[in-house]
């Protein structure tokens, strides 16, 4: 039996970056109840796919009857209790743009909880090109992952969540511009990243 054949309802961490379209789509069409979705699926999100230190899971299967958790995993990162980096980058940035567009001050703590964990976890390279899992042995040809490179990048423009990643009050664009360019200027057709330098120093 595999993994999958466990699962009754499964929620993925990727789903927290549809949400932008419901919010824009409830605001368009004037239909509450697509903001009632985007909301009540933020809520039960950050309830039940994070840890304590802010980290998250992949994936959360629901019991289909009692509508609670039974089943948690990590289906593609290196372990159901590891933090893969693309899951880690999405909730970022789903709850960055929640915040901008409720207002609701839980998902800017979130945000920030996160943005913590990530720009402090002691496998963040210097030049902020996170390897796959930030779980994963880091080795000269461990896999490097420009998507969450650029999704973290993203999410780190947003002036509220801005002064949880720098030791200064802000990057400035061009710094973020940077992380963008090594994401993609070193890929290669096995998406993987060779040595490159830190980043310049962030200016005030």
């Amino acid at each position: 039996m595999g993994p999958r054949d466990k699962w009754q309802y499964p929620v993925i961490i990727d789903n927290m970056m549809n949400l932008e379209l419901l919010m824009w789509a409830a605001d368009r069409s004037g239909d509450k109840s697509l903001r009632d979705m985007a909301v009540s699926h933020a809520d039960k999100t950050l309830k039940h796919h994070f840890r304590p230190d802010f980290s998250s899971c992949h994936l959360v299967s629901y019991d289909t009857i009692s509508g609670q958790p039974h089943l948690k995993q990590t289906h593609q990162g290196l372990s159901d209790s590891s933090a893969w980096s693309r899951g880690q980058a999405w909730g970022l940035y789903g709850y960055t743009c929640m915040y901008r567009l409720t207002g609701d001050a839980r998902y800017l703590e979130q945000a920030r909880g996160i943005a913590g964990f990530l720009i402090n976890h002691r496998n963040m390279p210097a030049d902020g090109i996170p390897y796959w899992d930030f779980d994963a042995p880091v080795e000269e040809q461990t896999y490097r992952d420009a998507s969450a490179a650029a999704i973290m990048a993203s999410a780190s423009m947003e002036p509220p969540v801005c002064p949880t990643l720098m030791p200064r009050p802000c990057m400035k664009l061009s710094i973020f511009c940077e992380i963008f360019r090594k994401a993609t200027a070193h890929r290669n057709q096995t998406n993987r990243f060779p040595a490159t330098p830190s980043l310049p120093e962030a200016e005030t």
